[in-house]
């Protein structure tokens, strides 16, 4: 870990739709960072298990289907970083979990003794039913 990370490009490929986490993970396993997945055409995208042509021609066509400016836009708005995978300050727990987000959004800091705490992690897209069971486990996490 520790290396320099091309922020814009982590956030580029994970916008793209049809890209979660797990195609996520097998491109960047496959071409080594996220950079080089979004120069790749769409054959060699198509290689990587699990990658169909759709998600591969979106690959390839993310500059039209990623409003990157806005995604970061609204990251400062709400007083967030970004921290990656390759991040140090990408918290331990999470990073060994099974199949961990590449990125998360944080506001604040990250303390030692967060290593402790419980994180909810989400689809950006949560529906009102997701959004009403995860106040409710939060809830009961905050009381217990």
């Amino acid at each position: 870990m520790g290396m320099p990370v091309d922020r814009d490009a982590w956030l580029t490929l994970r916008l793209v739709p049809e890209i979660g986490r797990m195609r996520f993970h097998r491109l960047v396993e496959a071409f080594g960072n996220p950079q080089t997945v979004l120069r790749a055409g769409v054959k060699a995208l198509q290689r990587v298990p699990g990658m169909d042509i759709v998600a591969a021609e979106n690959v390839t066509r993310h500059a039209d289907l990623v409003d990157l400016a806005r995604e970061k836009e609204l990251v400062e708005l709400n007083e967030a970083r970004i921290i990656t995978l390759f991040d140090d300050e990408y918290p331990l727990n999470l990073r060994h979990s099974f199949l961990p987000p590449p990125m998360i959004y944080v506001r604040g800091e990250l303390e030692k003794a967060d290593r402790f705490a419980i994180a909810v992690v989400g689809s950006r897209m949560s529906t009102t039913y997701g959004r009403t069971a995860t106040d409710a486990i939060v809830q009961d996490l905050v009381k217990a």
